[in-house]
């Protein structure tokens, strides 16, 4: 219970991670709400071409997909408690923050150069896979920022993945 209790006691840099996962959180609502308005308005969002959306979506991917999963066997109605899942995803967000600040502390001493190079290399190379199979060369700036915001919140689920790796490994040893 101590390990969990330090895990989600607020810090300096849990509370700018946290702040950050929320502006691009409440950055995705904002760039969508002109295309979820009823009906849709034909003025482009207000935050331009960079896609917040897509950030905020593969942010709380693993949330979003518990959130429908419940939906779908109907224990519980988004459409009665948004509320509700809205305050989950901050709680959800607050965790992953927490998270990741706390699995780089523990085990940054234990990542070797592989380990760096697979976190950085893995999504490097599927983003250039995607790129080349599309055959569309990243000729606008725009477009570039796009694939960095991807790039790191990629990086971020694979740091968390060899984290858990790392503690499964302490805990069986």
């Amino acid at each position: 219970m101590n390990s969990f209790k330090s895990l989600i006691i607020p810090d300096r840099k849990k509370m700018i991670l946290f702040g950050i996962f929320v502006l691009i959180t409440l950055a995705g609502m904002i760039q969508r709400s002109p295309i979820t308005e009823s009906p849709p308005s034909p003025n482009p969002s207000p935050l331009g071409d960079f896609s917040f959306t897509l950030l905020s979506f593969l942010l709380a991917f693993p949330y979003q997909l518990l959130v429908i999963w419940l939906s779908l066997i109907g224990v519980f109605p988004m459409y009665r408690f948004s509320w509700l899942v809205i305050a989950g995803n901050l709680v959800y967000l607050y965790f992953l923050s927490c998270l990741s600040i706390s699995g780089f502390n523990r085990y940054s001493h234990r990542f070797s150069k592989w380990h760096w190079a697979a976190m950085i290399g893995i999504p490097f190379i599927l983003l250039v896979l995607y790129l080349i199979l599309l055959n569309f060369p990243p000729l606008f700036v725009d477009n570039l920022w796009n694939y960095l915001g991807v790039f790191i919140i990629v990086v971020l689920y694979l740091h968390l993945l060899f984290c858990l790796g790392f503690f499964v490994y302490e805990e069986m040893a």
